[in-house]
């Protein structure tokens, strides 16, 4: 039997409005969407669970960044009888489950696949999906032509190979292996005889997640709420003594409820910290519930876990907890909010590390499971000078009178009023880069008033203009 690998490369994505789960979840319907390194092994998860519908046998990649797939196809023959049309198609629904662009290469090992996806491209269409087919018995003739660097290994050896004249595949194999093996090793002969097939090559099996899925069929259709309210609570003991058997935590969950010739309602309960619990569950479902309008009698109501992760065990201290972990309260606390008024309408404010003062604050959802990932140590103490209280989102224009030679501010102009300066600190300078298009550079005072009053200003050098930005 021919074998045939597909090997199936996400190039960096396009900006798309998709959601964004957290390491070790379990996905929903819609993939994440970031270009950092850790989101980018979440985006292979949920595109591994999705090619699941074409073969079992999927495969990642345990040496390159985490950017490719492997599918075993060689069992699968009957149901892919032309590789250029499933090459099409599969292009296709990658595109719309929002996988663009990728590059798809179907040859006889997963080593000359990965050469192929990754050395093998359009460059000025780098935007767009490609597909290669390597005819069986040809493989050996296309590889020729690629560079040493399409060996999977050090770096050392492709750096060695272009010193002795070696820059392609090609001129590597006309030299017997035992003499590559010689200065490089045994490895270096193994990922060559891996990349020819000539002998087997271990990789990591992609094993999916279980689905935690129950539903329950009620006899007579219903609007009564002790009765829907009774296999809600039944459903979610079911769920999470599952959840916990395989030490798994709710941090997602969507309740759906079904009615004849009507489009189902579905309610979706965050949580911040993975979680086995029934009761908690239940209270926050009560309090979606008392928004909730029910279109007409259930027939049907469905509870599902679209993102869980490990279970977090922690051991209780006799002192307080850590200011910078939230306690067990709190995360209660959120979670009700968010239960009663929406996700989105949670937030809290977080720095970016931006020298830019209108860009250094951002907000996000309270629920959000990236937040941990992309917590910054940036503190308004790390700044290099004092940071005010109240900062305009669109800098106010000012009059200021300056000092001769020194041009450090004197007096300044504030709606009709006269600030005298009797004490300034700065100036401190910044300045952003050219790639962020409208670049910044100010010079920024805090200055005292004779009233007492701090106020954050700053002198714009392109325009020579005066702002106040900010207030402490």
């Amino acid at each position: 039997m021919i074998r045939r690998i597909l090997c199936l490369r996400l190039l960096q994505p396009h900006p798309s409005p998709k959601a964004h789960p957290s390491k070790e979840h379990h996905f929903g319907h819609n993939p994440p969407r970031s270009t950092d390194q850790n989101n980018q092994e979440l985006l292979l998860l949920h595109l591994a669970e999705f090619c699941t519908r074409y073969t079992p046998h999927i495969y990642f990649d345990s040496l390159s960044p985490s950017d490719t797939l492997f599918l075993d196809l060689t069992h699968v023959p009957h149901l892919i009888n032309d590789e250029q049309a499933f090459i099409i198609h599969l292009i296709g629904e990658c595109y719309r489950q929002g996988f663009h662009p990728v590059v798809i290469a179907i040859t006889e090992t997963a080593s000359a696949g990965w050469a192929f996806t990754h050395f093998v491209s359009l460059e000025r269409n780098h935007h767009l999906s490609q597909g290669w087919i390597i005819p069986p018995g040809k493989m050996r003739y296309w590889l020729h032509s690629l560079p040493v660097e399409a060996i999977r290994g050090k770096e050392e050896w492709h750096a060695t190979c272009h010193e002795l004249g070696c820059h392609t595949i090609g001129d590597v194999l006309r030299i017997p292996l035992s003499e590559w093996e010689e200065r490089f090793g045994k490895d270096f002969g193994i990922r060559i005889q891996q990349l020819l097939g000539e002998r087997e090559e271990i990789l990591p099996p992609y094993h999916p997640l279980p689905k935690f899925e129950y539903s329950a069929y009620l006899e007579y259709p219903t609007a009564l709420a002790e009765i829907i309210d009774g296999h809600i609570s039944a459903l979610l003991h079911t769920l999470t003594n599952d959840l916990l058997k395989k030490g798994q935590g709710a941090l997602e969950l969507v309740i759906t409820f079904f009615c004849d010739d009507i489009k189902p309602l579905s309610i979706t309960i965050n949580l911040i910290h993975p979680t086995v619990n029934a009761d908690k569950l239940y209270s926050l479902f009560q309090l979606h519930k008392e928004h909730l309008r029910l279109p007409g009698p259930i027939t049907q109501i469905s509870v599902a876990v679209t993102c869980a992760a490990s279970l977090e065990w922690g051991q209780s201290t006799l002192f307080h907890p850590s200011a910078t972990s939230p306690s067990r309260e709190w995360t209660e606390l959120l979670e009700r909010l968010a239960a009663r008024l929406g996700k989105e309408r949670i937030s809290e404010a977080f720095l970016e590390p931006d020298y830019a003062p209108e860009y250094v604050t951002r907000w996000r959802s309270c629920l959000d499971r990236e937040r941990k990932q992309k917590s910054s140590s940036l503190s308004f103490s790390s700044l290099p000078g004092a940071r005010p209280l109240r900062l305009l989102n669109n800098p106010a224009p000012i009059e200021v009178v300056m000092g001769i030679p020194s041009g450090h501010p004197y007096r300044f102009f504030y709606r009709g009023e006269n600030k005298e300066i009797v004490r300034f600190w700065g100036p401190e300078r910044i300045e952003t880069g050219w790639w962020r298009g409208d670049t910044i550079l100010r010079d920024y005072y805090r200055v005292e008033t004779t009233a007492g009053e701090h106020f954050w200003i700053y002198r714009c050098l392109y325009t020579g203009k005066w702002f106040l930005h900010g207030i402490f």
